[in-house]
């Protein structure tokens, strides 16, 4: 069972500090250090096989680097089929090293939770996280795809 106290001790202890002296600590848990070293893309065209699982694309900018960025990706797909229903599914990469000032292509298979993927349109939802020898942080991307054999 997860408890909530702990956070809510954090975030009362906090809230004092602030009204004490105007200011809110960062600790190492809020990720603190500013922005991603790293910029997630994700291709607006994606590939389905007749069995229905899809592969979902993009490119991971590493411009902001100062140093290779050690990260981790999940990638899910919703796909609505009719007016009240949703095929959806994940696909996940870790263990990707980006290099400082590059381009990483990646392509990840995304496997149905629901059914079947089938041609179409879908959204696809990035989630990238990475670390460089001074800077964690996480990067985002939510894209619509058409999905093509």
């Amino acid at each position: 069972m997860v408890t909530l106290r702990p956070m809510r001790r954090a975030l009362f202890a906090g809230a004092v500090v602030a009204l004490l002296f105007g200011t809110v600590p960062v600790s190492a848990d809020t990720g603190g250090g500013g922005p991603a070293p790293f910029q997630l893309s994700i291709d607006p065209t994606g590939t389905v096989t007749r069995l229905g699982l899809a592969t979902i694309s993009g490119t991971i900018n590493c411009d902001g680097a100062d140093s290779p960025v050690f990260l981790d990706l999940n990638v899910g797909l919703t796909q609505p089929v009719g007016r009240l229903h949703a095929v959806q599914g994940s696909g996940f990469l870790p263990g990707l090293t980006c290099t400082p000032g590059s381009l990483l292509a990646f392509s990840i298979p995304v496997v149905p939770f629901n059914g079947k993927f089938s041609q179409g349109f879908a959204t696809a939802f990035g989630d990238s996280f990475g670390c460089d020898d001074l800077t964690c942080g996480e990067s985002q991307a939510t894209t619509a795809v058409t999905l093509k054999r």
